[in-house]
């Protein structure tokens, strides 16, 4: 069974130090989720890489419509598996906790953690996998819809040429999204969303610019 992404980030944050600053900053309003992946943005604008990565990892424990949340805690967890202020013994725990949240918002559909799959396993040289989640975002729907591209064709096809294609598409054929379980935000998912009053006491500011998109895609 797959630890909730928070819990599974508890034990690996601990000794990381990454810089960026703690406390009050601008925030979309918002409740529970939403309000968490703002502060996570918030949080990566200003450089403080841990606490962007816990807000994302809250987010995320609100399950489905929060497929974002994954992709932005996947990226910023192997962002962070590459710094160097970065302890050497975390290094690959963060690896394996960004490509497992990129592949839980892949296979709920979400086109951009398809993409981000298919190229960092095609730079990899995991030249089959790389073919599976390339084949897959092709055939979602959404990004096309959206004008987007979000894999090179040149880049493509080389993943093409790499790969036994025929049998990607064929697997891609079958794919269909499994949807996000709802988890159990924790106390420390709580007390990320304490509000603070004007002098910057609490948990951070809010401001009234609200939203990001959830929509997924592969039917």
């Amino acid at each position: 069974m797959r630890l909730p992404l928070s819990l599974a980030l508890a034990a690996v944050l601990t000794a990381c130090s990454t810089g960026g600053r703690d406390g009050p900053g601008r925030l979309r309003a918002g409740s529970g989720g939403e309000l968490l992946y703002a502060q996570g943005q918030y949080r990566a604008e200003e450089g403080d890489h841990i606490g962007s990565l816990r807000a994302f990892s809250c987010a995320a424990e609100y399950g489905p419509g929060y497929e974002v949340a994954y992709h932005a805690a996947g990226i910023t967890a192997l962002d962070m598996a590459v710094m160097a202020v970065t302890p050497e013994d975390r290094r690959t725990p963060l690896n394996e906790i960004g490509y497992d949240a990129l592949e839980r918002a892949a296979n709920a559909g979400w086109a951009a953690s398809q993409a981000e799959l298919a190229l960092r396993y095609h730079r990899a040289g995991r030249a089959e996998d790389a073919a599976n989640w390339a084949a897959i975002y092709r055939s979602n729907a959404r990004d096309d819809a959206l004008g987007l591209a979000r894999i090179p064709d040149d880049v493509f096809a080389d993943i093409r040429a790499a790969s036994d294609y025929s049998a990607a598409q064929a697997r891609a054929d079958d794919f269909f999204p499994q949807p996000l379980a709802r988890g159990e935000p924790g106390p420390e998912c709580h007390e990320m969303m304490r509000p603070v009053d004007r002098r910057g006491r609490g948990g951070f500011g809010v401001s009234p610019d609200i939203g990001h998109g959830t929509t997924r895609g592969n039917r």
